[in-house]
């Protein structure tokens, strides 16, 4: 990857700007039926699939930042941090794969535990409350 003006790059950026925006339609639009997705919480196939995973991990998320992004024609790479309730900062990695202008394969790298512990928290204190 070395063309940052690239396909991908482009299609990875819209597509962050639209879930960062949560316009879960817009992202949509630039993914393929049969998107590929692999995160730490697990693997799917199809558009529902990366649309669920962007789901629940928004429901969670109250700011969205992109840190860096790289790419070219086939390929890009997104460094974000997201910080979610209550008050947890994670950074993590999208690597997305683009053919025909649309994201063909998206996997994920991020430590799962601070959602664990996020859960976590938000349990023990619906249980005092």
């Amino acid at each position: 990857m070395s063309d940052n003006n690239g396909v991908a790059l482009q299609t990875a950026l819209a597509h962050f700007q639209a879930v960062q925006g949560r316009d879960m339609d817009a992202a949509a639009a630039l993914t393929s039926e049969e998107v590929v997705l692999k995160a730490p919480t697990g693997e799917s196939t199809g558009k529902a699939g990366l649309q669920g995973f962007w789901s629940r991990f928004l429901t969670h998320t109250t700011e969205l930042r992109l840190l860096e992004a790289y790419g070219d024609d086939e390929g890009a790479l997104l460094l974000q941090e997201a910080t979610t309730t209550p008050d947890v900062v994670m950074t993590f990695a999208e690597h997305l794969t683009v053919t025909d202008g649309k994201i063909t394969a998206a996997t994920y790298v991020f430590d799962p535990r601070a959602f664990i512990a996020a859960r976590a928290a938000e349990a023990q204190a619906a249980a005092k409350g």
